[in-house]
């Protein structure tokens, strides 16, 4: 890899999302050469899309340096073998899009492109320094819900790769719909979108609400930023979504018995009220025995997570030689 007393290898990121892109330029060892990030606007397709993310990638380089290999973690799910888009909910009309290929005919350089959920959970574990037998639930918070499972020092995949769409397991099984079209998913309750969603419907019943001055959901760093100045409907909304999250988290606890839970995305701005009622909730949910001994903690990447561990999925390639996980 790096030269002795040449220059470092980097590696580019990108965290393709339903509401925006964010892209990094890191080293080997996961510092931080650059970072730029953008709204997706989704609405506009894959072409255009793809484009603006490639925008940041050159940008990037332009300022960093040129890239050995990049990664994208993708809001939806991601045939890691072709690199290729199966489906996305968060993101219509992706279906069958030849996302890695795309990246390497653009950008002139190995590409490598995974469900964002399942880049994050990479990323966290490298950042842990990949420690063997670790087994870790991570969940990504943001305008839905992903997760990624490392079971015994290694990424768990499942039969198919689709394994960690841990947003999409039933609370309530005769709940709200989901965008998937079950009913009472965990989305529903406590990601990013329904936290909004709840805090707008508070603030309406609340007349001095500081959120009540948008017609629109309010974003999360809107939400914690009232919370901060008081606002009680920012307040139960926040409360309210870290007990719902909460929930999901003690059944992972049950099922998988693990030594750390991490919580990345938009949550990582809630502040230490949010979590603590997530680790208070579970703690009443799950086994006692089971909950003895696992960490529920933020992000050691915070917002960066997906980024920096989709740049992890081009280092991991390299070093297997350019072969498919």
């Amino acid at each position: 890899m790096s030269v002795p007393g040449g220059k470092k290898d980097l590696w580019l990121g990108l965290d393709l999302g339903a509401s925006k892109i964010l892209a990094v330029l890191v080293e080997e060892d996961l510092s931080l050469a650059g970072s730029l990030r953008t709204e997706t606007k989704r609405e506009e397709g894959p072409e255009r899309v793809l484009d603006r993310a490639l925008g940041l990638c050159r940008r990037l380089e332009e300022e960093g340096g040129r890239a050995k290999g990049v990664g994208v973690g993708f809001a939806g799910l991601v045939d890691p073998g072709t690199g290729a888009v199966r489906s996305s909910i968060m993101l219509p009309g992706w279906e069958g899009f030849p996302l890695a290929r795309k990246l390497e005919e653009a950008l002139g350089i190995p590409a490598r492109a995974d469900n964002d959920a399942t880049a994050a959970g990479l990323g966290e574990f490298r950042a842990l320094g990949s420690p063997p037998g670790l087994n870790m639930v991570l969940l990504t918070v943001g305008t839905g819900i992903g997760g990624a499972l490392v079971l015994g020092g290694r990424l768990y995949r499942g039969k198919g790769g689709l394994a960690g769409e841990l947003g999409n397991t039933t609370i309530e099984w005769k709940g709200r719909t989901c965008w998937c079209g079950n009913r009472g998913c965990l989305n529903t309750l406590a990601s990013g979108s329904a936290l909004s969603a709840l805090a707008r419907r508070l603030a309406g019943e609340r007349p001095g609400s500081l959120l009540g001055q948008k017609e629109e959901p309010p974003s999360l760093p809107e939400v914690a930023e009232a919370a901060r100045r008081g606002d009680e409907a920012a307040r139960l909304a926040i409360l309210e979504g870290a007990r719902a999250l909460g929930a999901g988290v003690a059944n992972f606890i049950n099922i998988f018995d693990p030594h750390l839970v991490v919580l990345t995305g938009g949550v990582t701005g809630l502040g230490e009220t949010f979590l603590e009622e997530v680790r208070r909730e579970a703690g009443k949910r799950a086994f006692a025995e089971a909950f003895e001994g696992t960490k529920i903690e933020l992000s050691r990447l915070g917002d960066m997570t997906g980024a920096v561990g989709a740049a992890c999925l081009a280092m991991e390639a390299a070093r297997r030689g350019g072969s498919r996980p």
